[in-house]
Parts: C-alpha cells; sequence; structure tokens
C-alpha cells in the first residue's frame, strides 16, 4: 500500500507499506481527501526512504528478470550479457540501505553488482564480515 503521512517533510511524505504483514486492520470511514499523485517508489527496499541513492549496474541471470520488473519497474532498459550466456544486464536508481543489502544477498549466486565501484564494495565487505564472524 502507498499512503501519504503528513506528519513528515513535503518531500518526504511518501511510505510504502507491505499490507500482507499486518493483523487486525481496520479501514477507517472518516474524511477522505485527494492527494496529488506520487509515483511509486522503485527501488525503495525499506518502509521509509532511504537518503543516498545511486544508479547501480545489476548483471542477473534471466530466471530473476520478472524480480527485476517488479522491484525496479517496466521502464528500464535490460540488454543480453555479452559475457555470459543466459544473463542480462541493467542499471536501476536503487536507495542504497541495509534492505537494499539483503535483498542483493537474497538473490545469492544468480546477481552480480557491476557498478558502481563504491555500490560493489559495500556489497563486498558485507560478504566479508559475513564470512569472518
Amino acid at each position: 500500500m502507498v499512503a501519504i503521512n503528513p506528519e513528515h517533510a513535503e518531500n518526504d511524505q511518501q511510505r510504502n507499506y507491505r499490507i500482507d504483514r499486518m493483523r487486525n486492520v481496520a479501514f477507517d470511514t472518516g474524511e477522505w481527501r485527494r492527494v496529488n499523485k506520487i509515483g511509486f517508489s522503485y527501488g525503495q527496499f525499506d518502509m521509509f526512504s532511504a537518503k543516498e541513492k545511486r544508479v547501480v549496474t545489476f548483471r542477473v541471470h534471466q530466471d530473476l528478470l520478472d524480480m527485476v520488473f517488479e522491484t525496479f519497474g517496466t521502464n528500464i532498459i535490460c540488454r543480453p550479457d555479452d559475457e555470459r550466456q543466459g544473463w542480462i544486464v541493467f542499471s536501476a536508481e536503487v536507495e542504497l540501505s541495509a534492505g537494499f543489502d539483503r535483498w542483493v544477498l537474497r538473490q545469492t549466486d544468480k546477481i552480480e553488482v557491476l557498478a558502481p565501484t563504491l555500490v560493489r564494495n559495500r556489497i563486498h565487505q558485507l560478504l566479508q564480515n559475513i564470512i569472518e564472524s
């Protein structure tokens, strides 16, 4: 569910909620009003917006293509990878957060962060920390 929370700054009011995780949901029949249409935030991995966004280039196995469109929308441009048959390369704007890190790790060996180096190193360091712990 996408909702507007007026208690936040005007440029940070949109919130994305997972209704499949809610319990005891009730609908208020009180005052309803139209709000300006705000686009859904693709590339957002947590309920609240992250402070840092980057355009990230990924290499993913073609098995993940539906999930890629669900996560980043259909306006991304995918192309076959020249180096690995059955793999696809695309770029998308993402919000860098712990949610993004978890999302990448959930794709296991079917994803690679190609660029920028800062984001690639972020995932590499996270994997190093996991191995060493």
